[in-house]
């Protein structure tokens, strides 16, 4: 996060809603009819939807999927998931899997922004190291960034509110960037404050 501690840092008076849709490489260890079981570094809850993003003979698809059980796993000395996923489209259950990745949405309030990077209280923990993309509504639109997550601790006295650190991935500052349009309106009001 050496970035984003380079850059001013600003705290949002009022937390951002946000949606972190979170890419997790998964390997698919089986795949029969419309049950599939996946090593992930992720935990996941009975019940919890999600998307697996697959790669079959170079055509990409999307299968929603639906968590049926989530257990610990230790595979070569780090701490991974096993995931019983259930297929809800069961047309494509019957192709082979060659290159998957789990994408799960996380609800996220954005807390403090900067030119690098953001940090984001989540209901659940993150692992350093996973990538995705946060998106918030601005206005009237939806607009995103691309981010990594770089830490993550419990927030004390908060119950399961986790504090995740976050560095965008992408350098340049487009039209479709949240940080942008937030920035200019944080320095704004600043300066306006300044000169009042």
């Amino acid at each position: 996060m050496q970035d984003r501690r380079r850059s001013a840092r600003f705290s949002l008076s009022h937390p951002l809603e946000g949606t972190l849709r979170l890419m997790d490489e998964v390997l698919v260890e089986r795949y029969v009819e419309n049950e599939m079981t996946v090593l992930a570094s992720m935990a996941a809850k009975p019940s919890e939807a999600m998307v697996i993003d697959r790669v079959i003979a170079s055509n990409a698809s999307l299968l929603d999927v639906h968590v049926a059980r989530s257990e610990p796993a230790v595979v070569d000395g780090l701490l991974r998931h096993r995931l019983t996923l259930l297929v809800e489209d069961e047309r494509l259950a019957s192709r082979p899997v060659m290159v998957g990745a789990l994408v799960k949405t996380v609800p996220v309030h954005v807390v403090d922004l900067s030119e690098g990077g953001c940090l984001v209280d989540s209901p659940m923990p993150l692992a350093a190291g996973l990538c995705g993309e946060l998106g918030i509504t601005l206005d009237e639109s939806l607009r995103s960034e691309a981010l990594q997550i770089c830490r993550c601790q419990i927030v004390p006295g908060a119950g399961s509110l986790f504090r995740v650190g976050a560095q965008f991935r992408l350098l340049s500052l487009c039209g479709h960037s949240f940080r942008h349009r937030l920035l200019e309106r944080v320095v704004g009001s600043l300066t306006a404050r300044e000169r009042g």
